[in-house]
């Protein structure tokens, strides 16, 4: 059964305890990477500078509870051409949350 790095597991930490949740049963089923969790508000704004964000209105910036109410994560063996694998993945995740 496929798990999660110490660096995914450290980064998925950052996210709100119900995002653990679902990624917890995801991993079980699906190897992935979570990219990023929380975003400090200087990566955040570097983001937006960059263009790979619109908004300093993240959902990666932690709330007042302390947790990112966001989550970037990929399928592995990650290939950023596979858009398909990607829309797969997208809704294996969003149909686990759902059966939560």
């Amino acid at each position: 059964m496929p798990e999660f790095s110490a660096k995914s597991t450290a980064q998925l930490l950052t996210c709100h305890p119900k995002l653990q949740q679902v990624f917890a049963q995801v991993i079980k089923h699906w190897d992935c990477i979570i990219l990023e969790g929380a975003r400090t508000v200087a990566q955040q704004e570097e983001n937006v500078r960059r263009g790979v964000s619109k908004t300093m209105d993240s959902k990666h910036l932690p709330r007042p509870d302390g947790y990112s109410y966001a989550v970037d994560a990929a399928p592995l063996p990650l290939d950023w051409q596979d858009l398909e694998r990607f829309r797969a993945f997208g809704g294996f995740v969003l149909g686990v949350a759902a059966m939560l």
